[in-house]
């Protein structure tokens, strides 16, 4: 049965002129080319053009009503018609459409456990320990983030991080109508900028970390704090869990001390009088990791096939998702040896006459250092590191990953990621700016043959990491995707070697 809701009743009160006709609706959309009867075309200002420019072809599909975003206040709410389609102006219309999607699909979020994750690093990672715990546990839940939106064993592929105000409200009330109630969502940075999330209803925050990363869009790391920060100080949220091993997250919990904290630090949780969940001891080896976890809740000795400071952390703050929830520490570190990374993190090749390969999705200088801490500390062996930096995007964090893989490799390759519109050459030159030894870097532009050379010329002892797309299934070159992945290559290559 389709659910209709009227367009008068849609806009109300933000537009409430009787001239407003009575349409039923049973669909929203940003994009003409999805435009189906029933729909209203809502035409927004975005990053490159504007959706007016799109009226013409939702009509052509059958849309029944649009609303153009205005910047002028004296247009809201006047309206005109153009081939009997009523076209209404609404003022900023973006900064309300996390509201009017969320009254259009019945505010989902209020009914369902939506845990916000939102950071730098490790958005990603913390969601899927969530939602697999949680399959552990005997409980249904949902991810929603870079890998897809869906059930952890089916997942619908998506482009963004944090999806469209419309797409959010959409996606949480189709979980809902399959009776799955708790949500692990990834909240960018760029979500939380553009009201993406607004009218979502929260019932916790998590903070991961923050480091250089979007300068290109947030212009300076101050407005970058900001963005996050605003999940945590003007949305609606019940509880907070903050990873204080980060500097901002020490900072900010400060201001909360009703929130979680989470810390690899034993000394650090100590100054803090919240409840918390924290490292004593820490012991890496080439298998994973041996920790001593101390709670609020209890102390326990584990051992789980994870690598680095930073997945130990990820790891707590799923935790502590969970023990919010009202699940037993003891029955969550029943499940923790068997917490396994993501697709694309840390993904490791293990070959007994060849090199340990290991892809990743690291693309940010604080993630690059950290994993390649890691790989020291877990497996103390030289390292062949392959990356390269995406196009039209901060250019300021290239010299810094250029630095920070020649302080830790004995081999560098820069290859492409995504160049997009940029010339590669001039991506790799800004690279090279932080670099002062060339003598073991090289420049293969294709990918492929980049991986190829890094696996050939290696020994078996060595680690050949593979970094920047992890999980993607693409290139961009200009305007058009092409099918890549650095698993398929891997494969490909050492099926031909072995």
């Amino acid at each position: 049965m389709v659910n209709y809701i009227d367009l008068k009743k849609l806009i109300f009160p933000w537009v409430s002129s009787k001239e407003i006709p009575s349409i039923k609706l049973d669909n929203l959309t940003l994009n003409s080319k999805k435009v189906t009867q029933n729909t209203l075309f809502i035409a927004i200002s975005g990053n490159k053009q504007h959706g007016k420019k799109f009226i013409f072809e939702a009509i052509q599909n059958g849309s029944t009503a649009i609303l153009v975003e205005t910047n002028n206040m004296r247009k809201h709410g006047k309206m005109y018609y153009v081939n009997t389609i009523p076209i209404i102006y609404f003022y900023q219309l973006n900064r309300h459409l996390s509201e009017l999607s969320g009254k259009f699909y019945y505010h989902p979020s209020k009914y369902m456990q939506l845990i916000g994750i939102t950071g730098t690093n490790g958005k990603t990672t913390v969601a899927y320990f969530i939602t697999q715990w949680l399959n552990f546990l005997g409980k249904k839940s949902g991810i929603m983030g870079t890998l897809g939106y869906g059930q952890i064993n089916k997942l619908h592929k998506s482009e963004n991080t944090t999806y469209s105000a419309i797409k959010c409200q959409k996606v949480l009330k189709n979980f809902l109508k399959k009776n799955i109630r708790i949500i692990s969502m990834e909240v960018s940075s760029h979500g939380l900028s553009q009201d993406r999330v607004n009218y979502l209803y929260f019932t916790i925050a998590v903070f991961t970390n923050l480091s250089h990363e979007h300068l290109d869009y947030h212009k300076n790391m101050i407005q970058y704090e900001n963005s996050k920060w605003k999940l945590f100080s003007e949305l609606s949220v019940s509880k907070y869990i903050i990873n204080i091993d980060d500097n901002v997250g020490k900072n900010w919990a400060k201001k909360f001390p009703q929130a979680i904290i989470v810390s690899t630090k034993y000394n650090l949780s100590k100054k803090f009088k919240n409840l918390k969940i924290y490292v004593k001891k820490i012991f890496f080896h080439c298998y994973g990791t041996k920790i001593t976890i101390v709670s609020s809740w209890g102390t326990e000795i584990v051992n789980v096939k994870l690598f680095g400071k930073f997945n130990i952390n990820n790891l707590l703050i799923a935790c502590a998702v969970l023990l919010i929830q009202g699940h037993s520490f003891t029955r969550i570190l029943n499940y923790i040896e068997k917490i396994h990374m993501p697709q694309g993190r840390m993904e490791i090749f293990y070959l007994k006459k060849l090199p340990k390969i290991i892809i990743d999705y690291a693309h940010t200088p604080d993630a690059l250092e950290k994993l390649l801490i890691t790989i020291k500390l877990h497996f103390k062996t030289d390292m062949y590191v392959i990356f390269g930096c995406g196009g039209n995007r901060d250019r300021e964090k290239r010299a810094i990953m250029g630095k920070i893989c020649e302080k830790y490799a004995k081999n560098i390759i820069i290859t492409n990621d995504n160049p997009r519109y940029e010339n590669e050459e001039q991506i790799f030159s800004d690279i090279k700016i932080g670099i002062k030894n060339f003598n073991n870097v090289k420049f293969i532009p294709s990918r492929k043959k980049a991986i190829k050379f890094a696996v050939q010329n290696s020994n078996k002892k060595d680690i050949v990491m593979i970094l920047g797309k992890g999980h993607e299934e693409y290139q961009q070159f200009y305007s058009q995707k092409y099918f890549y992945s650095d698993k398929i290559v891997v494969k490909e290559i050492l099926k031909k070697i072995i």
